[in-house]
């Protein structure tokens, strides 16, 4: 996962070269609604990857798994209201911010935005967008080896079947086209989340199920290593690293907008992340799989499977093209002609054969990858912390003098712990995450055929 975060040249230039990019003015248009802002901001964070906490729970236990999650919500909402309250005071400071590096840019300098803060952000996104492919074909794999009785797709075959899905949703023009699917995308989650519930305490009740064991088992390193490497698998379930990109395109002014459109998307992730944790954790125990679906599939009816794993697939789709959506504008931006219509043939040819050929790079990892529960731990542990906690918490403190009021000082010293915990969290999450990559590498092959 190593990349040469210090080019010669800068990756972004700075605004004042070009006050207005096409990526800012086409694809982060500013025509949204708070409700709109909702529908983003739950599409990017309640989708399938919340299907593998069950799993997480079942390194720590019922009591600490528990308080994880609720941790790790406070923390995950904090820090998204403390990074809105920074752009908010950019803003009034004239510093236009429609992009995450563009708040690293006005706060903690060039250096920071151009070589550390945007190549993190964008190589994020795009291992979420692998990642999502790669669940996507794995679920329409499910679905085919339910209803097939000579199934003879491959996962690469579905992860193919996927991608040209994402590759044809990609081509809608800017973040706002995509409020429609987005509210799709936040009904298909509920859904997938009710047949993962069902399936869930019918396995539980079910008297073939096997003896529930909640232990945590295992030796004090294993232990150790396993419950970073859950929080970390929690931390990415809760993270959000373009909640700036979903503010900007809310009509401004935008502050109010998009803790509205928060409080939408917490009070859907809440209810979705603690009754799938809960009921996934009570029916399996320690035996669960890394998404739940695959537990259940013995005992559940198979409808239920199928129709889970088929609301689980779209939503998929949908949030892979979410998550591109930062990409697409830093590439437009390099590419497109702002002074040209956004339709004309001049930006059309550009954008179509950029946004295929990214996607396509995407389905080709996918396909290379056989493994999805311990990426998305090392992601959570590298990328998302550091982008989701660790940053937002940092502008503040620079934006927001801590001397002036004892409210200020408190919210400051409050930061600094959490920011000095997550560093700690980071370290050995990224640790977990590689010890149990290298631990189930005998297991993994590329271009897997299931």
């Amino acid at each position: 996962m190593g990349t040469n975060i210090c080019p010669a040249t800068p990756l972004l230039k700075h605004p004042s070269a070009a006050p207005e990019d096409a990526g800012a003015k086409f694809v982060l248009e500013s025509k949204g609604t708070w409700l709109h802002a909702g529908y983003h901001l739950t599409s990017a964070t309640a989708g399938t990857p919340l299907l593998a906490l069950p799993y997480a729970m079942a390194a720590l236990g019922w009591t600490p798994g528990l308080i994880a999650l609720v941790v790790a919500a406070v923390i995950s909402f904090y820090t998204c209201y403390m990074l809105s309250l920074t752009v908010e005071k950019l803003e009034l400071d004239g510093k236009h911010c429609l992009r995450f590096w563009d708040v690293a840019l006005h706060t903690i300098g060039p250096s920071w935005a151009y070589y550390v803060v945007a190549p993190l952000q964008y190589l994020g996104c795009f291992i979420v967008v692998v990642a999502l492919i790669l669940l996507g074909g794995q679920t329409l794999e499910g679905i085919f080896a339910e209803i097939l009785v000579d199934n003879i797709l491959k996962l690469y075959d579905c992860i193919v079947i996927v991608g040209i899905f994402v590759l044809f949703l990609s081509q809608l023009p800017s973040f706002h086209s995509l409020r429609h699917l987005n509210l799709l995308s936040t009904l298909l989650c509920l859904g997938f989340c009710i047949c993962g519930i069902a399936g869930s305490v019918i396995s539980g009740l079910s008297s073939e199920a096997p003896i529930k064991d909640y232990s945590v088992q295992g030796s004090s390193i294993h232990i150790m290593f396993g419950v970073f490497n859950s929080v970390s698998i929690m931390m990415t379930a809760y993270a959000n690293p373009i909640i700036v990109e979903i503010q900007a395109t809310l009509e401004p002014p935008s502050t109010a907008k998009i803790l509205k459109g928060l409080l939408v998307c917490y009070s859907v992730v809440l209810s979705t992340f603690f009754s799938v944790s809960i009921s996934g954790y009570w029916a399996f125990g320690n035996s669960v799989a890394g998404v739940v679906f695959t537990s259940m599939e013995p005992f559940a009816p198979l409808w239920l499977t199928i129709l889970g794993n088929a609301f689980g697939c779209i939503q998929t789709i949908i949030a892979t093209v979410v998550y591109l959506q930062p990409m697409f504008a830093k590439y437009e931006g390099m590419v497109a002609d702002v002074n040209a219509e956004q339709f004309s043939l001049r930006n059309v040819f550009p954008r179509i054969v950029g946004r295929s050929l990214l996607v396509g790079i995407a389905v080709l990892l996918a396909a290379m990858l056989p493994f999805f529960e311990d990426f998305s731990a090392l992601m959570g542990a590298f990328g998302f912390i550091p982008l989701c906690i660790i940053l937002p918490l940092w502008f503040y403190n620079v934006v927001f003098d801590g001397k002036r009021t004892l409210r200020n000082r408190l919210v400051h010293m409050l930061n600094g712990v959490i920011i000095g915990i997550s560093m700690v969290v980071t370290a050995l999450g990224t640790i977990a995450a590689v010890r149990k990559i290298v631990l189930d590498i005998d297991t993994y092959s590329l271009f897997p055929a299931s």
